[in-house]
């Protein structure tokens, strides 16, 4: 990463390392035509995985001591979370 970070590329998503990164989880899925998408935050992240795996009367519960951001809660709200 410190090799590559002056080094000028196209936008995020076209550079060869990207591609290089699709190629790799496609061999490493043995899914050559897997159709391969990175998201750019955890929070992000988290919300499409939870509305993904989750029907829509389900909801998240989390442990009281949960670690969780300020941005990570307000991207959480439409979520039905439940905190003990």
């Amino acid at each position: 990463m410190v090799e590559t970070n002056q080094v000028e590329m196209t936008g995020y998503g076209t550079d060869p390392i990207t591609q290089s990164a699709i190629e790799r989880i496609r061999e490493a899925c043995a899914c050559p035509q897997a159709e391969v998408r990175f998201l750019i935050s955890g929070t992000q992240t988290n919300q499409i995985m939870i509305n993904s795996l989750l029907q829509s009367y389900q909801g998240v519960i989390a442990a009281k001591k949960l670690v969780m951001s300020v941005s990570m809660r307000l991207g959480l709200l439409n979520l039905v979370a439940i905190r003990f």
